[in-house]
């Protein structure tokens, strides 16, 4: 247990993450670390279940005022239409949306583009509605959720989703979302207090991010990189996955986006890291040069000298002369 928390604190400190403020009412952790934290949850448990897993400990209060919003609302058409105007207060990378067609309600989610693209959080997002659901109705049958779709193909896991949806999972559908018969969505929730829904929509609107500010893909390729040089020395196929693409297209993005290239990207994030240890820090130059991606003291060295055309320690001396 103390092991891993050692590397809860780690990657806390990596994203400039102080432990207390996770206590805050409105504390939020960025896209990366939730992603990295449930990729190594998975590898911990040795499942990829890990969002529906997480799912089956869910309690009320777990995800702040969002859950005591949505177990107060009228009705099932009232919940689809407050969880997808609030969605951000569970991740402001999401998005839902409604759309209705030949008697049926499809209540509909994605990423943002600009987030790394993962189905663990469409799955944990559209399974928490469904519990929620489940529980407003005593955890009989959902009057009107018919079947749930994800665009993702079927996974090794595929058996366990059930337990969360209890009802039909159709995969490889071309889109995420969970499907209602139209004419039951005035069904009345058991749950439902109209004055306090009243007074915590008014407190959920404070608590709603103002204005969600966009990521470049250059931007996201640059934090991603920056973090998996301590792991895996910034490998281009690491980063991509992370970002949810192929090496290949990841390639593509940035040329075509930015004109730019991944191993530019990189060369110059351990530029910085080595600039920065070498200017401000006690540690040894070697210790640097692993901090910078290298694996070998020549490679630094060499790299050192292309980027400054000094080495590391005249570098160091020059700078402490200033």
């Amino acid at each position: 247990m103390e092991d891993r928390n050692r590397t809860l604190r780690a990657l806390l400190a990596r994203y400039d993450i102080a432990e207390e403020a996770l206590a805050a009412e409105n504390a939020r952790v960025p896209h990366d670390l939730s992603l990295e934290i449930l990729e190594r949850s998975a590898w911990l448990l040795g499942t990829n279940a890990v969002a529906l897993r997480a799912l089956s400990y869910w309690r009320m209060g777990d995800h702040g005022i969002g859950d005591y919003l949505n177990a107060t609302c009228a009705n099932v058409g009232d919940l689809i239409d407050t969880v997808t105007k609030h969605v951000s207060l569970l991740h402001d990378g999401l998005a839902l949306s409604t759309r209705t067609e030949d008697g049926l309600t499809f209540l509909t989610c994605e990423l943002h583009a600009d987030v790394a693209q993962h189905h663990w959080f469409i799955e944990g997002t559209l399974g928490k509605i469904v519990i929620e659901l489940r529980h407003a109705f005593g955890e009989t049958r959902v009057p009107g959720l018919l079947r749930v779709h994800f665009a993702h193909a079927a996974p090794s896991y595929e058996r366990e989703y059930s337990a969360t949806f209890g009802i039909p999972v159709e995969f490889s559908q071309g889109e995420n979302a969970l499907v209602f018969q139209s004419g039951n969505l005035e069904t009345p929730f058991p749950t439902a207090d109209p004055v306090l829904h009243a007074l915590l929509l008014r407190q959920a609107a404070t608590l709603l991010p103002t204005r969600r500010v966009s990521r470049s893909l250059i931007d996201r390729v640059k934090t991603v990189a920056r973090e998996e040089l301590s792991t895996s020395f910034g490998d281009q196929s690491r980063v991509a996955k992370r970002l949810g693409m192929s090496s290949a297209t990841l390639r593509r993005k940035l040329e075509q986006e930015h004109n730019a290239r991944y191993t530019n990207i990189l060369s110059d994030i351990r530029k910085d890291i080595a600039v920065q240890c070498l200017s401000a820090s006690a540690l040894t130059i070697d210790e640097i040069g692993r901090r910078a991606g290298f694996s070998q003291k020549t490679a630094f060295y060499r790299a050192f000298k292309r980027w400054l055309g000094c080495t590391p320690a005249e570098y160091r001396h020059a700078s402490r002369v200033r």
